[in-house]
């Protein structure tokens, strides 16, 4: 019996040494037979594989598939939509995040892969899908050339039209965070703009994601870096930001030279002025505040220096008025 038990031992010992091997982190393997691959995956980690076995070897980690970026070749660059509301917006740094799928959707449970798993072994369909795409290679490129290559422009021509058709369904208060309308308008609340934003992510990464599956790949992740109104929007804000700035710098002018003509009136005991005396007082003050601003856009204080030291009387011409 002890023989019997010796000899299975070693048996098994020969059998692990011929077969056992790990699997790299971040990789897959995929089972070659008779020159053909066969739908069965190695996940990383240890498995018993017979060296004798061949295999294809393949990386599992997340890559980037830029779709829209500054730096990408022309039509490239960035793509002009059109909000639910008729207002056109620009999207740029538009990528797409994926992986190769690392476990087919439905996981047959027959005894054979019971036992397969056993081994370290897993159904190999998507894998087998992502394998195919450098098949109909004729330029002589090496397949992972090829393969990236078809996987990179079909996730673009996929992701592309989402990005319109999810754009499309919301206004562009939501997708921009601002309001074109009147200047008194409340811009949109920014909730509002982080769930909008969160809603054509969510919404692109699952259409992208059900589109692409075929492929032998996953997405796990779908960033919009930029979504601005086109030139002439922002041109219409900034010339109205710019108009409201110079109402308010006149405004705070007007108040001043009301302090001023108050203060002066007062040092000057005229109670009841007329309105000459008062329309003669504003254009001398507003004069001088005219001049002290040509003065400082030009560098030349000399005016200005003259009137605060007395050789400049605001009340000459309202005096005279009176």
């Amino acid at each position: 019996m002890s023989v019997f038990f010796g000899i299975v031992a070693f048996i098994v010992a020969v059998l692990l040494a011929i077969g056992l091997q790990t699997a790299k982190k971040g990789t897959q393997w995929l089972l070659i037979f008779m020159g053909q691959r066969v739908p069965i995956r190695i996940c990383e980690g240890l498995v018993w594989w017979p060296r004798f076995f061949s295999k294809e070897v393949y990386n599992i980690l997340e890559e980037e598939v830029v779709v829209l970026r500054d730096d990408q070749p022309d039509g490239r660059t960035h793509e002009t939509i059109m909000t639910r509301n008729y207002v056109e917006v620009i999207v740029r740094n538009f990528s797409v995040f994926y992986s190769v799928a690392r476990h087919d959707a439905a996981q047959p449970k027959s005894t054979f892969w019971k036992l397969a798993r056993f081994l370290g072994w897993e159904p190999g369909y998507d894998l087998l899908a992502f394998s195919q795409l450098a098949d109909a290679n004729v330029s002589g490129e090496k397949n992972e050339v090829v393969r990236h290559n078809k996987l990179v422009e079909r996730i673009r021509e996929i992701a592309l039209p989402e990005l319109r058709k999810n754009v499309r369904l919301h206004r562009y208060e939501e997708v921009l965070g601002i309001s074109l309308e009147d200047e008194n308008v409340p811009t949109t609340d920014r909730e509002e703009f982080n769930d909008a934003t969160g809603d054509i992510t969510d919404a692109l990464q699952l259409s992208v994601q059900k589109s692409t599956r075929s492929s032998g790949v996953n997405v796990t992740l779908v960033l919009i870096g930029d979504i601005d109104p086109p030139q002439v929007v922002k041109d219409a804000m900034l010339a109205k930001a710019v108009a409201k700035g110079e109402r308010a710098a006149a405004l705070v002018r007007f108040n001043a030279i009301e302090t001023i003509m108050t203060g002066l009136l007062k040092f000057a005991n005229v109670t009841n002025p007329t309105l000459e005396q008062v329309t003669a007082l504003y254009s001398e003050v507003r004069g001088k505040d005219n001049a002290k601003l040509a003065a400082e856009r030009t560098g030349d204080l000399g005016l200005f220096l003259q009137g605060l030291a007395g050789k400049y009387n605001p009340f000459a011409s309202a005096q005279s008025a009176a």
